[in-house]
């Protein structure tokens, strides 16, 4: 009975590794493109170009003024959002691994002239509620690594030991 037992939970340890998540390695922008008076705009286009790789996405927004983009390589981008009879908007972005960030936009009435918005993005990531970090490349060249384990830069993250658990 007990070699029974044994050679079940045997069998369940692969089975546990197949359900494992994938890791997540791309980032997600989303937002909704509102009028100076609050009103949703549908039909809006909007653009994510990648600056490093020259990769153009496109999506319009829905009737709620909603627009998504779930899948995104890391890296600069500039955000463009436009409509027949408002003015042109434009961010630049720079996403990193597992960012997902919801940017309102707010569309004023075409004068003829395009405005250009710059600005900073807000640090605090409100698509998650999870402890993460994210490390940029240059992190990645300039900090010694002992034995160059890449690996060894998931201790820098909060909540990350490279104690074992005990069971």
């Amino acid at each position: 009975m007990q070699l029974r037992k044994l050679l079940f939970l045997w069998l369940l340890v692969p089975a546990s590794t197949l359900l494992a998540q994938p890791a997540i390695t791309s980032a997600a922008v989303s937002g909704t493109i509102r009028d100076a008076g609050g009103a949703p705009i549908p039909g809006a286009k909007v653009t994510a170009v990648n600056l490093d790789r020259n990769q153009r996405q496109q999506s319009v927004t829905d009737t709620a003024g909603r627009f998504r983009f779930p899948v995104l390589s890391v890296g600069a981008y500039e955000l463009t959002a436009a409509r027949d009879g408002f003015a042109a908007w434009h961010r630049a972005l720079r996403l990193a691994v597992g960012t997902s960030l919801d940017i309102p936009i707010t569309l004023s009435m075409s004068q003829s002239e395009t405005i250009d918005v710059t600005g900073a993005l807000p640090t605090v990531d409100t698509g998650r509620t999870e402890i993460a970090a994210n490390i940029t490349p240059e992190e990645v060249r300039d900090l010694p690594l002992n034995g160059r384990n890449y690996l060894d830069l998931a201790l820098l993250a909060p909540g990350v030991s490279r104690r074992a658990r005990s069971r």
